[in-house]
């Protein structure tokens, strides 16, 4: 079915677009929320989203998506990069001017380089998400040793808290933190 939404909105059905439209919404908007939250309003991620579908609309063929899920992929895609576009123009300025005092007293304009780096910081999030996706996988025990170790906790003071022996926390902290690395590839 929704293929054939995907079918029907490139032939040019306007009821098959609108369903389409809502659909991805309802499906699109909470992933970009939680993603985006913090740096940018709802009404913003709606404006990029209004956007995306009416470029599908103006030239459906220049959309290769064939499947609602390469459909959503490429709304997701588009959403995500016009974001982040929007993003980089308000947030990453290379350069911040200050006015300082010279010895004199006499005001002085300079240019710091700003540190923050958008690009740096959306990677860190994507990051952080693959992690707890896969801490999320561990079973109960070990994903409260890691979040514990996480938070700052000692295994000693784990192992008090879980009732366990502190080989043990060891232990298995060992093989959580092998687990997750082995899964995203990277070794922590």
């Amino acid at each position: 079915m929704d293929d054939n939404l995907i079918v029907l909105a490139k032939a040019g059905d306007e009821d098959a677009f609108e369903e389409l439209y809502k659909k991805t919404w309802r499906e699109v908007s909470p992933i970009l929320k939680s993603r985006f939250f913090e740096s940018i309003c709802m009404d913003d991620i709606e404006d990029v989203f209004h956007d995306i579908m009416v470029k599908f609309l103006r030239n459906p063929l220049a959309v290769k998506a064939q499947t609602y899920k390469q459909f959503f992929n490429w709304v997701m895609m588009c959403c995500k990069n016009r974001i982040l576009d929007i993003l980089e123009s308000k947030y990453n300025k290379s350069k911040v001017p200050l006015i300082t005092m010279d010895e004199e007293g006499e005001e002085t304009p300079f240019e710091i380089e700003d540190p923050y780096n958008l690009e740096d910081e959306f990677i860190k999030n994507e990051i952080n998400e693959h992690i707890l996706t896969e801490i999320n996988k561990l079973d109960e025990v070990d994903r409260k040793i890691i979040m514990l170790l996480y938070n700052g906790y000692s295994q000693r003071e784990i192992s008090e808290q879980l009732g366990m022996a502190y080989d043990n926390v060891r232990q298995r902290k060992r093989r959580a933190i092998k687990k997750i690395s082995s899964k995203i590839g990277w070794i922590l």
